[in-house]
């Protein structure tokens, strides 16, 4: 079961500048919400860059 973003509360370009990073709120097929998820929509970026705690690395 995967959440999807359905509300989008930030966005900023990726850091190569050919993408964008979104932040939202997200909801599963059950209705189960959760908030301040993060993805990448980058061909190049969603590869390489993955979210923690601590920031991107």
């Amino acid at each position: 079961m995967s959440y999807e973003i359905y509300r989008i509360t930030a966005r900023c370009k990726c850091p190569c500048g050919k993408g964008e990073i979104i932040r939202g709120d997200s909801m599963n097929d059950w209705n189960q919400t959760r908030s301040g998820d993060i993805e990448i929509h980058c061909p190049e970026c969603s590869n390489k860059l993955k979210f923690t705690d601590g920031g991107i690395n």
